[in-house]
């Protein structure tokens, strides 16, 4: 868990191919910044050169601004086919599965790439790989039964190319950037009040 203390944070959707709008998101950074990835630099998978250059660039882009990358469903499936190389491999290795921010009001967002599920009721639950995937439950969106025992959360699950959807004690981020060219941020400051935007 992350303390916010003065500082705001930036949680960016799923990247995908989309390494060019880095430039862009940095013009929201500021030394009080914490700021998180949520995923899927590995998609679209046809390439594997591409993708090692668009991990090389955010790797570099992770370092300056000490950011957190975490890892996507769209990830760990390019790495379950026997495609892969080591490089990508250990990179994304090295990336955090979710991460919990207190905000100064004693508030928490949790943030991770699919969802939970009903059985998961301590944050070492979270520690699967399972809440990468996570998209339903019984036929419904897993949002439906979130209870915000976990405070808040941003999910990457369910994708939509309308935007950001906002639950009772949730938000989906992921708006295919791929597709549509627009890349969604949230930004919090220390009181856990949010607005977002894309670029």
């Amino acid at each position: 868990m992350i303390d916010v203390g003065e500082n705001n944070v930036i949680i960016v959707a799923p990247i995908y191919n989309k390494i060019d709008k880095l430039a862009k998101i940095e013009n929201f950074i500021s030394k009080n910044t914490i700021l998180i990835l949520n995923g899927d630099v590995c998609y679209p998978y046809e390439n594997i050169q591409e993708i090692e250059n668009r991990i090389s660039v955010l790797d570099a882009f992770i370092k300056k601004y000490s950011a957190h990358y975490l890892i996507g469903n769209k990830d760990l499936l390019y790495l379950s086919n026997n495609k892969y190389n080591n490089f990508i491999k250990k990179w994304v290795d090295r990336q955090k599965l979710t991460l919990t921010i207190k905000f100064n009001n004693n508030t928490t967002t949790t943030i991770l790439h699919g969802g939970i599920t009903k059985s998961m009721k301590s944050f070492d639950d979270l520690n699967t790989l399972e809440v990468c995937f996570v998209d339903k439950i019984d036929n419904k969106l897993w949002h439906e039964y979130y209870n915000g025992r976990f405070g808040d959360i941003i999910s990457s699950n369910p994708n939509s190319n309308e935007g950001i959807k906002f639950f009772n004690h949730s938000i989906s981020l992921d708006n295919l950037s791929y597709e549509t060219d627009k890349l969604y941020i949230i930004e919090y400051d220390k009181y856990a009040q949010l607005k977002y935007y894309y670029v």
